[in-house]
């Protein structure tokens, strides 16, 4: 590795790789802005002298790309594999992809097998798992679908906040849990940020994605309607179905655009980024005294303080 570890990350690293030498897993809980990343390099290094192949899971595809790249500035080659990348090369010894891709990838490639016979031969090609952001690995999650077949692997959790209530299920899939908090790191070379901040992805769904497919053909062959096809677009993208149909009911030249082009009763009544929402909500459950939820779109916020009346929220609309 060219970086050199901090005191505490080296305290977290060594704890990591004894920990899942004696229970074959471990969960590290590290403020965000220590730099887990090189935690886990570093954990992945040395583990990579005496196994064969890595896989290292990202919840987005931007933290695939970031945390690729960052492998291979520390020296250690990495395939970047994603939903966006046409060229996908598993043979490399380490892997960095979604749990999406790589649950698509073990169930193709050992779906077929009996159960105990996939976890074995999975858990033999990928002998080395790291799962960042590992809070998500809990129910029926992508997550924890692809720990399901790599239980016989040495694996290394990453996150800045696990809920109490999922450690039971986190502990299961990975491994014993070790938490530091800001007092733990003070002496340690640690530098509290500024602002900490997560990236959460909102994908379409199967619907919406038709949609917008839809409306992108309009925007490319048609230069009549190419501004209105843009328009939506973004609209549905950034602001959910729920703002396509507050437009199309409204007396303008965009609404008949809308209404001649989209099927506008057959869209969900809900935007896609609301179970994101949700999902956020209850992974910080306890851990903040006040939530602001910024949206673009006045109907998106009467359905948002509808759907939280159990917060108590209180609106703050502006504009029209």
């Amino acid at each position: 590795m060219r970086s050199k570890l901090r005191p505490y990350q080296s305290e977290a690293l060594e704890w990591a790789l004894k920990t899942a030498s004696l229970r074959g897993g471990a969960v590290v809980s590290l403020p965000t802005g220590t730099g887990k990343t090189l935690v886990a390099i570093a954990f992945v290094e040395r583990c990579l002298k005496r196994s064969s192949k890595a896989l290292v899971l990202e919840p987005t595809r931007f933290l695939v790309e970031q945390t690729a790249k960052r492998f291979r500035y520390e020296g250690i080659d990495a395939s970047m594999i994603h939903s966006g990348v046409k060229e996908r090369d598993w043979s490399r010894k380490v892997i960095v992809t979604t749990p999406e891709s790589a649950l698509s990838y073990l169930r193709k490639r050992y779906g077929m097998l009996p159960r105990s016979k996939a976890v074995e031969l999975a858990s033999r090609e990928f002998q080395i798992v790291v799962i960042d952001e590992c809070h998500h690995t809990v129910g029926n999650d992508p997550f924890a679908q692809v720990m399901q077949y790599l239980q016989h692997s040495t694996k290394l959790g990453l996150s800045a906040l696990i809920p109490r209530r999922r450690t039971g299920e986190i502990t299961h899939y990975i491994g014993p849990i070790r938490r530091w908090d800001f007092s733990d790191l003070k002496g340690k070379g640690y530098e509290k940020p500024y602002m900490i901040a997560e990236v959460y992805e909102a994908p379409l769904r199967p619907i919406e994605e038709k949609l917008y497919r839809r409306l992108y053909e309009l925007w490319l062959s048609n230069p009549l309607v190419s501004n209105f096809a843009a328009l939506a677009l973004t609209t549905l993208s950034r602001d959910g179905c729920d703002a396509l149909r507050d437009s199309a009911n409204r007396p303008t030249t965009f609404a008949e655009f809308l209404l001649k082009n989209i099927p506008i009763a057959s869209l969900p009544r809900e935007p896609h980024k609301l179970a994101v929402l949700e999902r956020v909500l209850e992974d910080y459950e306890g851990n903040y005294e006040k939530a602001l939820v910024f949206v673009n779109r006045r109907c998106t916020a009467e359905l948002l303080a509808q759907r939280f009346s159990h917060f108590n929220p209180v609106k703050v609309i502006g504009g029209r």
